[in-house]
Order: C-alpha cells, then structure tokens, then sequence
C-alpha cells in the first residue's frame, strides 16, 4: 500500500492498533475506538513527582470497552517468539514491539539508538518466509514484504523489553448506547479534572509536571552555572518526563478526535467546545515538552524565560482540561432531564 492510502499516525501504538481495526472493518472511524481513553497512567511517588505506569493499558481498556480483546506479552517470556510464529502460520495479523537498532527502514535510529517501536505484521507466506511488515507512523512509514528472519535482531536484542500483541476477540460493532455513553463521559471527565483512586488526573499531572520540571530545570541551570555538564544529574527522569508528557499529549489528541465524532441530541456545542479544548491541551503539551528540551541547551540568561513560558503553557492545559471536564459534566447532568428513563447510574 503507498503512504497515502495508508492509515499514518506519530503515535505508533495508536497507528497499529489502528491498521487492525481498519482491517476488520474500514467503515468505523479507529478515533471511535481508540479515541475512548483519558487515562494519565501516572501516580503520584512519595516525594510528589509524577510516575509513569504503562502507557498502553489505556489503550487496552478502549479496545474492551468495544468488544475488543487483544493479548499483550513479552517476547522475553518463555515460547513467545514461538507463539508469535504461530499466530503467524495460522493466519493472524499481530503487532510486534522491537528494538529499532535493528530496522533498516527505522532511519531515525537505525545503528544508533535502541529504542521501542510498534508494527504491524501480517499474510506470512510459510513459501518463502516473508510477512507484510507495516510501519504506519508517518515520518517512518513502511509497507513491504520482508522476510521474517530479517527481524530477528530486531525481536531477540535483549536491550529491550519487546513486547507482541495479537487479538483474542473482536466486538460485534454494536454502537454503544446513550446511557453507556454518558457513564464513559462522565468517567472522562474525572480523568480529566477530578479525583482518581491511586492515579492522577489530567490536571494533577499537569501540576505535578510544572514541579518536577521546575526541580529538574533548576538543578541543570545550577550544574551549568559551576561549569560543570548538565547530564551529570536528572537525565533519566527528564527522558521519564518527556516520554510521559509525550504519551499523554496523544491520549488527549485522540480523545478530541472521539468527541468530534460523538452525536447526541442537544450536546453538539459542548462536545464541540469539549474536543477543542482537549485538542488545545495536547498542542499545549507537545508545545512544553519542545520547550523543556530547548530550555535543557540554552543558556543561563535564557532559562528564566523558558521557565516562566513552560509555566504560562501548563497553566493553559490545566484550564483547558478544567473546561473540557465542566463540558463533559453539563452533558452527562442533562442527560436525565432528556432521558429519565434511561439515566445513567
């Protein structure tokens, strides 16, 4: 398939799992699906900073919500390679995680830098060992036949944690009913902007990232001024906080795209000013993480300002979050007095 027929996306879990879904079923937008998700995956440590869990999981809880039972593994385990060759021989499409030292088509780090990265593998031909291989995030998009064997390195390098993913069942594609839906709005919304039981919400995480980067910016500024280098300290909770920061920005991108395609009497204008602010959040996001890195080169006579517009940026995506979750509230409040025999519980 040529890139512009493909489904592309910069988050490569999004674009993989997305490719499966438009697999099965083209007609069904994959932001109806994937979209469904608001989670942070993030908790709170002892000392106040945020911690990342796993990022996927969100993913995996909007695949169920529609039916949709995909099994996560490591290839690590014992008889994971030889069950992923199976599910191969037997026909399945699967999405593989893998070490991108070792793609030739991976350019960006290619021979460099190990790193995890998601594809798609598909119509293995046991004839002659190739398999589709679709890499459908759009700065490295690839969709040839490869041989199987050529993946090898990329699957085995034990630098990384590969992981494989292959489904178990899928939905009916029965649409969701109103009620069910407003219980999901009105759980997104405290995702968004409320309390969650041993987890963060949107908006705690935006205020516990405006500490934690504080801290991290003025211990770097502090190490450069007595000449010393600033990746002696800090630098694998910055590359925590970017990958974090990074994540979350697309679960709120998507989260926008579920909403614009959300139709229910008497809400189009609060799921509307909902998407918008969700979508502004994550720009705003993705507009801080560039800022941080930025901030991590400059010099000392520049670090004050980039603090004061790392922090001017996360005050924008709290209050945005803030306003999305109050839009999703009046929806799910006004559901009732429409429906009262069908009011969410």
């Amino acid at each position: 398939m040529t890139r512009d027929r493909a489904f592309t996306d910069p988050s490569c879990f999004h674009a993989t799992l997305a490719t499966l879904l438009l697999d099965r079923d083209p007609t069904v937008p994959p932001a109806a699906v994937l979209g469904n998700a608001t989670a942070t995956a993030a908790h709170r440590s002892a000392d106040g900073t945020a911690v990342f869990g796993d990022t996927v999981e969100p993913l995996m809880t909007a695949l169920r919500a529609r039916g949709h039972h995909l099994l996560h593994r490591r290839l690590r385990e014992p008889g994971e390679l030889d069950a992923l060759t199976d599910a191969l021989l037997g026909g399945l499409s699967v999405i593989t995680v893998v070490d991108t030292f070792h793609l030739p088509h991976y350019w960006v780090n290619l021979d460099r830098i190990h790193g995890l990265h998601a594809l798609v593998l598909r119509q293995f031909d046991p004839a002659d060992g190739t398999i589709r291989m679709t890499d459908a995030v759009d700065t490295t998009f690839f969709d040839q036949r490869v041989t199987l064997a050529s993946l090898d390195a990329a699957l085995r390098d034990e630098q990384q944690l590969q992981t494989w993913m292959r489904p178990m069942s899928w939905g009916s594609g029965q649409e969701p009913t109103p009620e069910d839906l407003m219980r999901e709005l009105a759980g997104h919304a405290e995702a968004l902007a409320g309390a969650i039981p041993d987890g963060l919400s949107g908006t705690d995480l935006v205020r516990a990232l405006g500490q934690d980067i504080e801290r991290l910016v003025s211990a770097r500024s502090t190490l450069r001024s007595a000449g010393l280098r600033a990746d002696d300290t800090g630098s694998a909770r910055i590359t925590e906080v970017m990958t974090g920061i990074w994540s979350y920005h697309y679960t709120l991108r998507w989260f926008g795209a579920y909403l614009s395609l959300l139709r229910l009497p008497d809400t189009d204008t609060a799921l509307r000013q909902a998407s918008a602010d969700v979508t502004g959040a994550a720009q705003n996001l993705l507009d801080v993480r560039g800022l941080v890195m930025r901030c991590g080169v400059s010099g000392p006579d520049r670090v004050a300002v980039f603090r004061a517009e790392i922090a001017r940026r996360l005050g924008r995506v709290e209050s945005d979050l803030g306003r999305a979750a109050d839009a999703l509230r009046s929806v799910t409040a006004a559901f009732p007095a429409r429906h009262p025999e069908g009011a969410p519980r």
